[in-house]
Order: structure tokens, then sequence, then C-alpha cells
């Protein structure tokens, strides 16, 4: 096994970022009584999974099913006119939360939407479904389709973070071959949860660009010294030899040029207006990046005034800090219109979380992604 001594200690280099805070706002309810929708055989394709528009890095695994469906069943080609569809599950729930986020899981599976994420906070003071036993969970439900996590990459010790990845991603890899695991980093915020964690707030843009090529290291199988972090020829004993996405999240030019460095995707935030994706895209690609995928908070259904109306209502009571325009509402038709322009934007995927305050809003919008 080789080993890479890693010697550099953060503090004498690198840079921070700048990150804004979101409030979180929970949903409520049981699981909804309804059923998820049973996806109509049309050939070897199940109907509602033929309009899928799939992650460019599935492509060619994509390109293989044309010739032999029967390799990836749940992997479809995609239409690269509109931008991929995926979900992000909110794990913020007053009750039921478990249950609440399996049938999230579930209905999105059914709409054929193409990934599936989830969040990474600590030290909250309302309900919140941790991400790595949450996501074990949940891949139970996501078979043959790209699934993970954000991890707040500052808040995690760089061999325990890689334990984690490595047992999910061969959990994931042994139900789905071939289909990409995904990893999503952020800096994070908030004084209180670096705090509790024993981490630096003031340290996490140089702490996240040490600590990714360590995780990466040790998840190749490679023993590493670090001596910033402790870490004496530091192995992962579980790991996959499936494919690993690395999403690397924020905003600030830093973050975008890490996210070209390091990563396989920029992945952008729920936040940002046309002309910050635009100029994002500019600098990434300048850079040598190519993926951009991008989160949206939504509300959608059939009536497209009515929730149109719910999504200024929520917005103008403070959810996540965000203006109206900036969550995807309405219709399917609504919907397909703006996922035109944020393609010309250069938007290759929509990661698109439930604003609806309730279980059965989430469960319409969901099903509407997929029409």
């Amino acid at each position: 096994m080789a080993e890479v001594a890693v010697q550099k200690n953060p503090a004498s280099g690198g840079s921070s970022d700048t990150d804004t805070k979101l409030p979180i706002t929970m949903a409520t309810g049981a699981p909804s009584t309804t059923a998820v929708t049973t996806v109509t055989q049309v050939g070897t394709w199940p109907m509602t999974l033929r309009k899928w528009r799939g992650s460019i890095a599935s492509a060619s695994l994509m390109m293989s099913t044309l010739i032999d469906p029967a390799a990836a069943p749940n992997v479809l080609p995609m239409n690269t006119t509109l931008p991929g569809i995926g979900v992000s599950l909110s794990s913020t729930h007053r009750t039921n939360a478990v249950s609440l986020m399996i049938e999230r899981a579930q209905v999105a599976h059914a709409a054929g939407l193409g990934s599936l994420t989830i969040g990474d906070h600590h030290d909250m003071k309302v309900p919140y479904a941790q991400n790595t036993p949450m996501l074990g969970r949940l891949l139970a439900e996501w078979v043959g389709r790209p699934a993970g996590c954000l991890f707040l990459t500052p808040l995690w010790k760089p061999l325990l973070m890689a334990e984690h990845i490595g047992t999910l991603a061969a959990m994931h890899h042994a139900a789905s071959p071939g289909v990409p695991f995904i990893v999503q980093t952020g800096i994070g915020w908030g004084d209180a949860q670096f705090t509790n964690l024993g981490a630096d707030m003031s340290r996490r843009g140089r702490d996240i660009d040490a600590v990714i090529p360590i995780v990466k290291a040790l998840l190749a199988g490679e023993a590493v010294t670090d001596n910033y972090f402790g870490l004496a020829e530091a192995t992962v004993g579980l790991r996959s030899d499936g494919p690993i996405e690395w999403w690397i999240g924020g905003t600030a030019d830093v973050a975008i040029d890490r996210a070209a460095r390091l990563g396989d995707c920029w992945y952008g935030s729920p936040g940002q207006d046309d002309e910050s994706i635009r100029r994002g895209v500019e600098r990434y690609r300048a850079a040598g990046g190519s993926r951009f995928a991008l989160r949206r908070d939504a509300v959608l259904g059939p009536d497209a005034r009515a929730t149109q109306s719910l999504a200024r209502d929520l917005t103008e009571r403070g959810y996540r800090g965000l203006p109206f325009e900036r969550l995807l509402s309405g219709s399917a038709n609504e919907l397909g219109e703006r996922l035109g322009e944020l393609r010309e934007l250069g938007v290759d995927d929509v990661i698109v979380r439930c604003a609806s305050p309730d279980q059965a809003g989430a469960i319409t919008t969901l099903q509407e992604l997929g029409r």
C-alpha cells in the first residue's frame, strides 16, 4: 500500500470562503396517505422515466444501456435540452422525520428523478436526521441512480469522513454497480456547530482545501500521514471501487476555483440569481471545470396560480431567507420554461428541495417534477 505524506499545515496557506446563513424551515405532519404511483411500463422503459434528463457524468453508462438495457434498467439516456433533475431531501421535520424522508425518497424514485442527496448540520436545536445513517436507510429505496450526501467538510476529521463515505459508497454500489456515489462538500456556517465539534470557523476555507485531498487519498486505498490532522499511516478498511463524484459547493470565487481544481462538479447555491450563475459558470469553465449542478427550492403542482401564491407567501414569511424569484413554482409547464432558461445559463443539473410546509405538498411537488 502506498504512503502519502501530507506535511503542509493548512494554517500556512489557503483562503476562506463566505457563506450565507439560510434559516431552516421544518415540515410537519405524518407520512402522506398518497400512494406511490406505479410507473406504467412501455416497452423496456417506464413511461415517466423516459422523460428523465440524466446527468452528464453518467453518460457512458447510459449509452451502454441503449445497447443492453438490462445492464442498468434504471439509468436512462439523457435529453441535453433540459438540465437533469435530482432531489435534495429536507432532513428537518418536527415529527416522523425518518418516515417522511423515506416516503419522499420512494415518491421521487417513482417519479423518475435522477439523483438523491441529503444535507449535513450539527448541534441542531430542532429534530434533524443526520446525514450518514439516514442515507444508509434511504439507499434501500434508491437503486440504480446516483445518491449521496453533503459533508460540511471543515467539521469532519478526514479519516472519519473517509470511513463514512467508504461504507456508504460500498452499500450504494452493492445495489447499483457502476452508478456514481455523490460526495457534496460545503464550508459550513454558525459558531455553535464549529465550537461544539472542536473546529475553528475562521480556518474553514483552509481546512476544506486540506481535507478533500486527504479523503480522496484514503478512499483510493493509500496510507496517509499528516502532521496537522494527526494521521500516522491512516487507512480506510471498507472502500468501494465504484465511481465517486465530488460536488464542491460555494459561490465565492475561491470556492468556484476549488470546484474546478478538486471536484467533478460545482454545486451552486439556492440563493444564486441569474447573473451570479452566469458569472460563476464563466469563471468555473475558464478554470477547467465542466459540470454545474444548481440547488433550488420548489413548490409545484397542477394549479400554477395556487402554487405560485404559496411560494410567494412562504418567501414573504422568510423561508430560508430566499426571495420569491429563487423558488421554482407553478405547474410542469412553468417548470419546463424555467429549466430551459437555466440550461441556457449553463446549468447541467437542478437539485430540488421541496419547500411545501406539509408532506402532501412535498409529494405533489415531487410528482410534478417527474411529469
